[in-house]
């Protein structure tokens, strides 16, 4: 490939501040390379992310330092700000790609309400702006990792799997949001009559008469949720995703990786009952 470097240099009182402008057109690879001293970088990755449609990187790459200092050093501060680069490429890549066509989010997950499986308008949406960018990288490979929360998705799943009892009693065809109260609890206790489950009992051993609000929480607490309950919403939110990006993206560019089943490792401000992406 061809390089071309425009550098702009400012000394002040010691103080060194400069920015490096790198713009590689038509950057490809040799053989890899085995010894010691020698970084392996993802650096193909990082260059797939970085190059535009016409095969072009065209970056900006600042440093700063101090003359003062022994141990400065141009050649490593510029080594040192272009690893963090590719490093920022390869564990944000979404936020890059993101930066790079005018957005500022980080499109690397889309978020599901605790205990569910459903893509909402504002998923639907990331997932479009995600379409945008694979179709403008076309040789990268998204995998999709369902993941769920117990301190927010059990509480959550329990809520949702009651509502399904409640729908079966009304009919697939019923909106429940769209129910008046009273329609709603006439459906909820016929869910309660139906569920297998011990009930509290009065004195002459009948089923207690109960207000909804109790029985909407002893159908909840008695709702079978365990870590293969979690596990299974975790693999429907993948699912989901797949099946919403099916006949937008080439199926051989989508892989469902193992779920994850807590929130380790999640550092962003965002939803923990979500679902992943990376990028091969």
């Amino acid at each position: 490939g061809r390089l071309t470097m425009d550098v702009h240099y400012q000394l002040d009182n010691g103080k060194l501040t400069a920015d490096n402008h790198l713009f590689i057109d038509q950057l490809t690879f040799g053989d890899r390379i085995n010894g010691p001293g020698i970084s392996h970088l993802p650096v193909k990755l990082a260059v797939t992310l970085l190059k535009n449609s016409q095969g072009q990187i065209d970056v900006h790459v600042p440093v700063s330092g101090s003359l003062d200092d022994p141990k400065f050093s141009v050649g490593s501060l510029v080594w040192h700000a272009f690893v963090n680069l590719i490093g920022r490429a390869v564990t944000s890549p979404f936020r890059l790609l993101s930066s790079a066509m005018g957005g500022g989010q980080d499109l690397g997950y889309v978020e599901f309400a605790p205990g569910s499986d459903v893509l909402d308008a504002d998923a639907q949406s990331r997932l479009a702006q995600v379409v945008k960018i694979l179709q403008k990288k076309p040789s990268l490979k998204l995998d999709i990792i369902g993941r769920v929360d117990p301190k927010f998705d059990e509480h959550g799943l329990r809520k949702v799997m009651v509502d399904e009892l409640v729908q079966q009693e009304a009919g697939r065809d019923v909106n429940l949001a769209k129910l008046a109260p009273d329609t709603y609890d006439k459906y909820l206790k016929k869910a309660y009559k139906h569920a297998k489950f011990p009930k509290p009992r009065d004195l002459i051993g009948l089923t207690k008469s109960q207000p909804p609000e109790v029985i909407h929480k002893l159908l909840e607490t008695n709702m079978p949720v365990n870590a293969d309950a979690l596990r299974h919403l975790a693999e429907r939110r993948a699912d989901a995703v797949r099946s919403w990006l099916h006949g937008k993206i080439a199926d051989e560019r989508v892989f469902v990786l193992a779920p994850k089943l807590d929130a380790s490792g999640i550092t962003d401000k965002g939803k923990t009952t979500r679902v992943d992406f990376g990028l091969h």
